[in-house]
């Protein structure tokens, strides 16, 4: 995501410790809509927290597929 992107955060749940759990959405240089935190999982920068899936059952299944195949790639924090 290029410096000086504007994001749109989207919460969903809040932790027992009063963290908001949100989706993020940004815009690619061809100006279209991506899923920062789909795209972040399947990169291997990030992890799916299945407790907080539950208000994210539009993207839940993509999420989880896309850490499965980023653990079997070993791509960023799956490497070892």
């Amino acid at each position: 995501m290029p410096v000086g992107s504007t994001v749109e955060f989207t919460p969903v749940s809040q932790t027992k410790t009063g963290r908001i759990v949100a989706t993020v959405s940004a815009r690619d240089n061809n100006n279209r809509n991506y899923n920062v935190n789909l795209r972040m999982v399947a990169e291997g920068r990030s992890i799916v927290f299945q407790r907080y899936l539950n208000n994210c059952s539009n993207i839940s299944q993509s999420l989880l597929s896309a850490e499965a195949n980023a653990r079997k790639k070993r791509l960023g924090v799956w490497q070892r």
